[in-house]
C-alpha cells in the first residue's frame, strides 16, 4: 500500500480492503483526484487541448508528472490556462486580461482573493469526467470583465 503525506498528516484512503484507492495529495480545495482509467491516460499524456485549442507548452516534470499551458490571444485580451498533473492529481488555474479567474476547488474552500470578489461554483471536464471548480470575479473591477466558461480539457 502506498501512503500519502501532507504537511500535517499521513493519509490513507481505502475501499475497505488493504489497498489505497485514491491519491493522498488531493482534496476539495487542492486538486482533483482522477479514477484509474483516467490516471492511465494522464500518466502517458504528451499533449492536450482546452476547449478544442492545442496546448502552447507541455513540459514533463518527472515520471507521471507534467505541466501544460495555453496562451490564447483574443481581440479583447489574453487568457492563460495553467495545468499541473502529478500521478493521479490534477489542478488548473485560468485568468487573463478582461476576464475573471477560475481554479480547481469548491465554493466551500477559503476564497483565494478575499471579500473583494464574488465566487461561483462551476464544473469543468477532464477527458469527459466532471470536476468542481470556482469562478472569481471582482466586485468592482477596473474595467469590464467576462466570466470564464468552464474549460473542457482533453489529454492524450
Amino acid at each position: 500500500m502506498t501512503l500519502g503525506r501532507t504537511a500535517n498528516a499521513i493519509k490513507i484512503k481505502t475501499d475497505g480492503g488493504l489497498r489505497a484507492v485514491n491519491c493522498a495529495c488531493c482534496g476539495p480545495c487542492e486538486k482533483s483526484c482522477v479514477n484509474a482509467s483516467l490516471k492511465k491516460i494522464l500518466n502517458n499524456a504528451t499533449s492536450g487541448t482546452v476547449n478544442g485549442l492545442e496546448n502552447t507548452f507541455f513540459y514533463f516534470n518527472g515520471p507521471n508528472s507534467w505541466f501544460a499551458f495555453w496562451f490564447i490571444a483574443l481581440d479583447f485580451g489574453t487568457i492563460l490556462y495553467s495545468t499541473l498533473y502529478d500521478d493521479g492529481c490534477f489542478t488548473f488555474e485560468a485568468g487573463g486580461t478582461g476576464f475573471g479567474y477560475l481554479t480547481t476547488g469548491t465554493i466551500k474552500c477559503p476564497p483565494p482573493f478575499g471579500d473583494d470578489y464574488t465566487y461561483e461554483e462551476k464544473t469543468y471536464t477532464l477527458n469527459g469526467f466532471s470536476f468542481p471548480c470556482v469562478s472569481a470575479m471582482q466586485k468592482k473591477p477596473p474595467g469590464p470583465r467576462t466570466p470564464f466558461p468552464p474549460p473542457a480539457f482533453v489529454f492524450s
